[in-house]
């Protein structure tokens, strides 16, 4: 927690790189801090936020009496990105500025910098992890066992609950949302062959799907739900469908809030990406886990598991 009311909070994660989850965590962080300042990756979705590099090359300087929060989400995915947290907290420490690791997830962590992982750990003056299996990691990085606390995504619990949920009328057919993670031929065949069983004209019981994009990359088109959503439109054989309502695209949306709204409305999701799954759980409706086999998506199972959870 920040130390004197006159502070200045900051946080650095993966905001601003047109991914909702990430945008939620942030939205979580708020809940705490709602003056909090984010140290953003490409583009501002609102709010006050600085680049990394305005920081470390002193453009904006940290003062003494700041607050540096490092995460949440999964932050160690490359070597690059933990130099560049461990250079925001050496430079916030030198200013005189207290530097926290908080629910941060540990899952992308790769052998090759684990030295530098630990040099990042070991500038924070209280950590935390946002699973069981990030904690497994860091202690076997670091021999030390560092606290549990979920993602603050979850932090958007109230929010949810107080958005109205759809009634389905009776014999209406289920509505189920699908969120992608990649466009990885095995998920996509996955996925396509299931929309297809339960659209085409010849089914007992069709359901309808709608397609809702977590992430719309504004570098890497493999992490782009939105291309992904149309190639599903194509491999799930729609042509062969009910009617053309049956598999819905909807367009990208980067407000936590809003998603979160259409969950509501759903009678359910399968979901291959972790914030596909918190979603899930703060929406309170059954959530289908694709890719159980991968350790971020394990990883929530594990922490999460319920009787509204299954895996596939």
């Amino acid at each position: 927690m920040a130390s004197n009311s006159n502070s200045r909070i900051f946080a650095y994660g993966a905001f601003g790189s047109n991914n909702v989850g990430d945008e939620a965590i942030l939205e979580g962080i708020r809940k705490i801090y709602p003056e909090c300042i984010q140290i953003y990756h490409n583009k501002v979705r609102n709010g006050i936020g600085y680049l990394p590099g305005q920081l470390l090359d002193g453009r904006i300087s940290f003062k003494e009496n700041d607050y540096l929060i490092i995460g949440g989400g999964g932050l160690l995915y490359d070597r690059t990105t933990v130099i560049i947290m461990t250079n925001l907290a050496k430079k916030a420490r030198a200013a005189g500025a207290t530097v926290d690791i908080l629910r941060l997830g540990c899952e992308a962590a790769a052998p090759e910098y684990e030295k530098e992982i630990a040099d990042l750990f070991r500038l924070a003056r209280r950590a935390s992890v946002r699973s069981t299996a990030s904690q497994r990691i860091m202690n076997r990085i670091m021999a030390e066992t560092f606290s549990v606390e979920f993602d603050f995504a979850f932090n958007l619990d109230n929010d949810v609950e107080a958005m109205p949920r759809r009634k389905r009328k009776q014999h209406e057919i289920l509505t189920i949302g699908i969120v992608t993670a990649s466009i990885d031929k095995q998920e996509l065949n996955i996925f396509s062959d299931l929309i297809h069983q339960r659209i085409n004209r010849s089914c007992a019981n069709p359901v309808r799907f709608i397609h809702i994009p977590h992430s719309r990359s504004y570098f890497n088109p493999s992490n782009n739900d939105c291309v992904t959503g149309h190639m599903l439109w194509s491999l799930s054989r729609t042509h062969n469908a009910i009617n053309d309502d049956m598999l819905i695209i909807e367009p990208f949306d980067g407000e936590p809030r809003s998603v979160l709204s259409k969950y509501k409305q759903l009678d359910g999701v399968i979901s291959s990406r972790y914030h596909g799954l918190i979603f899930g759980k703060l929406a309170k409706i059954p959530t289908l886990a694709i890719g159980s086999t991968q350790i971020k998506i394990a990883s929530f199972i594990e922490d999460h598991a319920s009787e509204m959870l299954f895996r596939q």
